[in-house]
């Protein structure tokens, strides 16, 4: 992903942005400047902060991105957050592209310039913990008609990745410019898949007999923002785009062994009362499925990538997934391993590398 900060020269009234957000506003209040915050041109998304054209002066969010991408968020906005007893992202409308089908806008509050999430603050660490304790638990206030909204988070919605691997590898082996080691590093990793695949029905049982909640679905650091209030901070979380409902496990997989992971203990007891079936080693096991299920898309993702003459990199990567795949499998809840704690603690995640 191309991540950069530009001013932008166009005339202000001339930038899509604009155009966009006085569809969405009805007037001719425009920025007075547009930096571009993101450009990811594989997943079809831009975004741009535009200074003093708020509803009070401020500045807000243009994200352009793919319509059913825009709608999801839109929904999330509107019919999600606000049953939450969390402090939401103010919304500030939607509109479709006029200059290119199939794209659409959505408009938010700016919150880049609240504090960033220090991920080495152990107090921070308890407060991130708390919070996502609390949006999972509370998922339940959202009214059923509202809930339908949500994607499915849990292995139904990650089936298909491991389908597609085990599907397109042997396609993929024939383009000529593999050499013979990447073809051993992909029959690897096709037999690591053919593992998931005979055990996917224990993994299946286990997710059924897990809690279900309201899950955010990206999870990192740079997606938390801190912002005050009278009682202290106030967590503010960007990026709603893959939320859905499931269980935790996506989420749970920062937890993972990293030094600067949210406080586990902080964790179980503020769903204590809600899920009592979740003590420290059941977060660590429901992590490790979060885990697979990353892994399993990050997999899918190079493997399309072997369609094409320019294979160092993604098969650079899937060196790493096939190594990071064999941790996962090693503690899957199928392994027959029951105590996960120690082993967790001291081994940090293969993702982090």
């Amino acid at each position: 992903m191309e991540n950069k900060e530009v001013s932008v020269t166009l005339n202000a009234l001339a930038h899509p942005a604009n155009v966009a957000w006085q569809s969405v506003n009805g007037t001719q209040v425009v920025a007075e400047r547009i930096d571009l915050l993101q450009a990811d041109r594989h997943r079809s998304i831009w975004v741009w902060r535009m200074f003093g054209c708020g509803p009070e002066g401020q500045s807000i969010i243009a994200k352009r991105c793919r319509i059913g991408d825009a709608r999801r968020e839109r929904d999330i906005y509107q019919h999600i957050l606000p049953w939450l007893p969390l402090l939401p992202i103010s919304f500030h409308g939607y509109v479709e592209d006029s200059q290119e089908q199939g794209r659409a806008w959505v408009f938010m509050e700016d919150i880049g310039s609240d504090e960033p999430y220090s991920a080495e603050d152990p107090a921070q660490q308890r407060l991130v913990a708390h919070w996502l304790g609390i949006l999972h638990v509370s998922g339940g206030q959202i009214p059923e008609k509202d809930r339908r909204l949500l994607r499915d988070r849990g292995p139904d919605h990650f089936r298909p990745y491991l389908d597609h691997s085990i599907a397109t590898i042997p396609s993929v082996r024939g383009n000529n410019t593999l050499s013979e080691a990447h073809r051993v590093l992909l029959n690897e990793i096709l037999h690591q898949c053919k593992h998931v695949d005979a055990h996917w029905p224990e993994l299946v049982q286990y997710c059924e007999q897990m809690p279900k909640g309201m899950v955010h679905g990206d999870f990192k650091e740079e997606h938390v923002f801190w912002g005050t209030s009278p009682h202290g901070r106030i967590l503010r979380m960007i990026d709603w785009n893959e939320a859905g409902w499931g269980t935790p496990s996506l989420d749970l997989f920062s937890f993972l062994g990293h030094r600067s992971a949210p406080d586990p203990n902080t964790y179980v007891l503020s769903v204590r009362e809600a899920w009592p079936v979740v003590n420290q080693e059941e977060l660590y096991r429901m992590a490790v499925v979060g885990e697979l299920f990353r892994v399993l898309g990050s997999i899918r993702w190079e493997i399309d990538k072997l369609q094409y003459p320019w294979v160092t990199r993604p098969m650079a990567k899937i060196g790493i997934y096939r190594d990071w795949l064999a941790q996962v499998i090693d503690l899957a809840p199928w392994s027959g391993e029951r105590t996960l704690l120690q082993r967790r603690r001291a081994t940090k995640s293969l993702m982090a590398k």
